[in-house]
Order: structure tokens, then C-alpha cells, then sequence
């Protein structure tokens, strides 16, 4: 049996988001059971010693962008692709249907949807918008967007296995898809101890991610905070980093 060699596909392992350290983390804990794997990034790779950059510079992959991520990972006798998919859709440049053709001529891939084919249309309008822009964002996701993401999901699933990090998109997939699909459920990965972030854990709510309000949607949670009453000694704890956290 020939040996495991697992490919972390993402567009670019510098920008440090929630997909860039999901795929870190899958990567240590790969090579820390035993199993071969390495970061391939589209773009830059400096902030990660386990990774390979291919430095494209376009949005979208061209037919020689293709062609030499085939040969990279054909010459790294790579057995296993994991596609960090940050959008179902054309404008995450791995969503492309001819690339997954062509890799599995020779592996055999895994596509993770870090935003649900449903949920990542409402990272495109912004809660500053007026009511005039975020009717014109709404049709061009509801005319544009969601179909091109239902046509992907829809080819995707004759070539790869879907892994869904919550059950939310397990249960989504399946009803708005007829997709099936592997729960793992999503990690992050604390840059600093627990004790640090969370002192008396039976009386923390703690919020792990990039602090924004257009993709997180955390105002939400600050609104429902706020609205509730009697609080006791409860405290609501903000960890990570972002443009909003001041």
C-alpha cells in the first residue's frame, strides 16, 4: 500500500484567518499521527516553515496556474487533496471545477466549505450599507451568487468527499444540496494560555474569532448581551484580532 500524502490546498496561508489557522492546526496534527502533509499555498507562505507558495498574483486561476499545481503535487507523489474552500463560488479561486478535474486524475480530495453554500452570501453586505445598497447586494447575491453556488456544490459533489465543520452545514448541505457529507467539527487555535483568556470558565461567554462586523456578525451578540438583565457575575470575553477590536 502506497504511503499517505496529504495536500492542504488554500489560497493564502499569511493571511492569518480562520481558514489559514485551521489549516496550520490540521497540518500539526496530520504529521504529529504520522501522516505526510504539507500547506499548499496560492500566494504567499512566509508565516508557515510546513508550506509551499505558488506566489500567483491573479484572482482567479489561470489554465498554467492549473496546469503547475497538478505538477507540483503530482511530483510530490501527493495522494490526498484537502480543498480549504473559503467560498462556494467563483470568486475563491480554488471553487473551480476544471482544477478538481484535474486532480483526481491522482488523488483523491476533501473539500471544506468554511462558509456555507447559505451563510457566506451575507458576508457581502455590510451593516453600514443603506437601504438602497444592500437591496442592490441582495439581488446580485440572490441572481448571481447563490446560482453559481448551487452549480458548484452540485458538480463538486461528483468528484470530491465534503467535510462540514459544524452541524449547522451538515444538515444545510444535505437539505438545500442532497449533499452528504463528514462532520469535523472547527477548531481555533488560542495564541495564549486559558487561564489567560479565561480565569473562571463556569462564568465566561467567550467569543473565539476575528473581531469584524460584516463577516462575524458579533453585533449580534453585544445587542443580546445587552438586552439581558440580570447578568449576576457573568462577563461576555472578546479573544482575537481584527479591525473592530477597540
Amino acid at each position: 500500500m502506497s504511503e499517505c500524502k496529504v495536500a492542504i490546498l488554500c489560497c493564502n496561508i499569511d493571511s492569518g484567518g480562520g481558514v489559514e489557522s485551521v489549516s496550520k492546526r490540521l497540518d500539526s496534527e496530520l504529521n504529529l499521527h504520522g501522516i505526510h502533509s504539507k500547506i499548499y499555498s496560492l500566494k504567499a507562505s512566509s508565516s508557515y516553515s510546513n508550506s509551499f507558495a505558488f506566489n500567483f498574483n491573479s484572482g482567479r486561476l489561470t489554465e498554467s496556474d492549473k496546469g503547475r499545481i497538478c505538477s507540483v503535487l503530482r511530483e510530490d507523489c501527493i495522494t490526498h487533496v484537502v480543498m480549504q474552500l473559503n467560498s462556494p463560488f467563483a470568486i475563491c479561486p480554488l471553487a473551480d471545477i476544471d482544477l478538481y478535474d484535474r486532480l483526481i486524475g491522482f488523488s483523491k480530495i476533501y473539500t471544506i466549505l468554511h462558509n456555507s453554500p447559505l451563510s457566506f452570501l451575507s458576508r457581502y453586505r455590510a451593516f453600514s450599507d443603506n437601504t438602497l445598497v444592500f437591496v442592490l447586494k441582495w439581488l446580485k447575491t440572490k441572481l448571481l451568487y447563490a446560482p453559481l453556488a448551487k452549480k458548484f456544490v452540485n458538480q463538486c459533489k461528483n468528484y470530491s468527499t465534503f467535510v462540514s465543520i459544524s452541524n449547522g452545514n451538515k444538515q444545510e448541505l444535505k437539505r438545500f444540496y442532497g449533499v452528504d457529507s463528514i462532520l469535523i467539527p472547527n477548531c481555533f487555535n488560542l495564541a495564549v494560555s486559558d487561564e489567560m483568556v479565561i480565569a473562571k470558565k463556569e462564568h465566561v461567554i467567550a467569543y473565539l474569532g476575528r473581531i469584524d462586523y460584516e463577516s462575524k456578525n458579533f453585533r449580534l451578540l453585544l445587542d443580546s448581551w445587552k438586552n439581558v438583565q440580570r447578568k449576576g457575575d457573568w462577563i461576555l470575553k472578546f479573544v482575537g484580532n481584527g479591525d473592530k477590536s477597540l
